[in-house]
């Protein structure tokens, strides 16, 4: 806070003491003369600078002795949102999507409203002249001069206007170096002067590039536009009267500092999903514009077409200088950025289980023998039964005849899926072993819905086969070439006890003999 004092010219104010007791400070300027040229002089105090925040109650200018009083006057309001993730369970994850809040202009209350009052007047006058126009222009020529004519119009009374916000500056300072109690009136009067006198400058500057392009038309000889020029020219006036309510707004979206923003201006959103910013403190009347941005991204998930919303925080005072403020929109929530969440598709999961059948023709040794089965994928990436280990290549035992399986091959994802199997050759020189190589493939597609099903395709030996089993027959064989009827060893020892049963009865038979001599 700082005071003035205004005295008239050619007397010399010294430096006042300052007294500061509470909230109270007390200006003291000594030795001042009481008169000048034989007249009583009358000083009066002004307020240099008000504390920010803070709003005089009364008058601003005071004569000396007397008081001038400032009062705190501020307003909180809050900004909050809403994220919403669509087709999505539980809660919403946070760290995920971030969203900042800038400013995007500041209107003061006084602005807003010289600039719309002065929208409505020139666009009523526009339109006036527009429906002027219409009727009364014979030709394209005619429009022209009349385009032109408007905007010498304009121009002059933006120049006219100018003049006066001029003058009402020259007056409001003359008053203010006097010390004048209408110095505060006369300077509102000189800045609605200066609001006024913009405003008519954009209404010039509007009519002289609506001339230019009538001029245009008039050159390319656009007749249908000629028949449209009543409905152009309305059009032109709604933005006029468009484009000067957006002046004060537009030269103050330059200057984003006057606008107050919370302590944070960057927060992710709570598992609920709700956004908030926290307070934001507004300490002078006018129409504030915020703009949030979501940022951030997740799997699965298409974030808001609408990237930016917009909040307008409205701040307006009493007649005590209370400051109340109105969010627009209204309620909890201001603004809502909705998400949606495209559950991973799931195929499903399909299998093969290769069964082999091992058969054995003639007569087997008593001691079965291990018959080894290899499975081989034709592809290094193609999934293999879970006991592979991740090998390309597996190995399987079965003992004697019988039947056995390698596992499950399951397939997570389309394509064709070759895989051999065939018996590894023994050792045993007596048997024939099957060197058949079978082709198993498997044809991975998905349905309409996305599933996966496969087809099965077996070849025995390159030629496709319907089997339910893949055989396999070893036959054992002598060694003369035939197929063995039984075990060499047990047929001798059957000679034998047959030889030894015969020396049993010439034994007995000679025994008797000798008896009998």
């Amino acid at each position: 806070m700082e005071l003035t004092l205004n005295a008239p010219q050619g007397v010399t104010i010294p430096t006042p003491s300052i007294a500061k007791d509470g909230n109270t400070w007390t200006y003291t300027w000594k030795g001042m003369p009481e008169k000048s040229a034989g007249a009583a002089i009358e000083y009066t105090v002004s307020e240099k600078t008000v504390p920010e925040g803070y709003k005089v109650i009364g008058k601003s200018t005071v004569d000396a002795g007397g008081t001038i009083t400032n009062k705190h006057t501020s307003v909180n309001a809050q900004i909050a949102g809403l994220k919403v993730l669509e087709n999505y369970s539980g809660n919403i994850p946070t760290g995920k999507f971030f969203f900042t809040i800038t400013g995007k202009s500041f209107v003061p209350e006084n602005e807003a409203a010289n600039s719309g009052d002065a929208a409505d007047q020139s666009a009523q006058t526009d339109a006036n002249n527009s429906t002027s126009d219409s009727a009364s222009a014979p030709g394209t020529d005619a429009a022209v001069e009349k385009a032109e004519a408007k905007s010498e119009e304009a121009q002059k009374a933006a120049d006219e206007a100018a003049a006066t916000a001029e003058k009402a500056q020259t007056t409001a300072d003359e008053a203010a170096a006097k010390g004048s109690e209408d110095a505060a009136e006369l300077q509102k009067a000189a800045d609605d002067a200066k609001a006024a006198a913009e405003d008519a400058q954009n209404v010039a500057d509007e009519a002289a590039a609506t001339a230019e392009e009538v001029q245009k038309s008039s050159e390319e000889g656009q007749k249908a536009e000629e028949a449209k020029s009543t409905d152009d020219s309305k059009a032109e006036t709604d933005e006029i009267k468009a484009d000067s309510k957006g002046t004060a707004e537009e030269a103050k979206a330059a200057d984003s500092t006057e606008i107050p923003l919370p302590e944070k201006t960057k927060v992710t959103n709570t598992a609920e999903g709700t956004i908030a910013f926290g307070d934001i403190k507004f300490t002078e009347p006018g129409k504030y514009t915020y703009e949030i941005t979501e940022s951030g991204s997740m799997d699965n998930v298409t974030n808001d077409s609408e990237t930016t919303k917009e909040v307008v925080v409205t701040v307006t005072a009493d007649a005590d200088g209370n400051l109340k403020a109105t969010v627009e929109p209204s309620g909890t929530y201001q603004f809502k950025f909705t998400n949606t969440y495209e559950p991973p598709h799931d195929p499903g999961v399909v299998s093969i289980d290769p069964p082999v059948k091992k058969i054995v023709e003639g007569d087997a040794p008593k001691k079965a023998e291990t018959y080894t089965f290899l499975l081989r994928a034709a592809d290094p990436s193609n999934p293999m039964p879970k006991a592979a280990g991740g090998s390309q290549t597996m190995y399987m035992d079965i003992t004697g005849a019988g039947e056995k399986e390698f596992g499950k091959i399951e397939f997570t994802e389309e394509g064709i899926y070759d895989y051999t199997i065939n018996e590894v050759a023994g050792t045993n020189s007596n048997c024939e072993y099957d060197g058949t190589v079978y082709t198993v493939r498997a044809t991975v597609t998905a349905d309409a819905d996305g599933k996966l099903q496969v087809n099965r395709e077996y070849f025995k030996d390159g030629e496709a086969v319907d089997v339910a089993t893949f055989e396999f027959v070893n036959t054992y064989v002598s060694e003369s070439g035939g197929v063995k009827t039984g075990d060499d060893n047990s047929l001798a020892g059957w000679l034998t006890l047959m030889l030894l049963a015969g020396s049993g009865f010439g034994c007995v038979g000679y025994s008797r003999r000798r008896r009998e001599n």
